[in-house]
């Protein structure tokens, strides 16, 4: 189906929608992340159910903006965010994770590397 193009006046066409409302609910978001405590819970109204999706993500992005680590939860309408505690390690060698993969097992030194071809006897 080929396009329709017309020319218009600006005067003859519906203004264009105001700038997106998101933009001014993230900055507002960064703005309570960064003064939040650790103690401290922000709690944050959807709209409606199907709101709760968009402003848990607006959370997770404004607190990567402003480089704090949330965990966020829903109740209902109500979303609730709160800054995760810094895990803090006694042991250094807890520090990094136990590796996942199998331990290799060590070479035994009567096995050979490669197989030796047998030879045959003449007398």
């Amino acid at each position: 189906m080929p396009l329709k193009v017309v020319r218009r006046k600006a005067s003859q066409v519906p203004p264009p929608p105001p700038a997106s409302r998101i933009r001014g609910d993230l900055e507002r978001l960064k703005s309570e992340i960064s003064t939040l405590s650790s103690d401290a819970v922000l709690e944050v109204e959807a709209v409606s159910e199907q709101a709760i999706k968009g402003v848990k993500s607006l959370i997770t992005r404004a607190s990567r903006q402003v480089g704090v680590e949330i965990r966020h939860w829903h109740i209902g309408t109500k979303v609730f965010a709160q800054p995760k505690a810094p895990v803090v390690r006694r042991n250094p060698a807890q520090a990094e994770p136990a590796s996942t993969a199998r331990a290799r097992k060590p070479a035994t030194a009567a096995a050979p590397t490669r197989k030796v071809a047998r030879q045959r006897k003449t007398t």
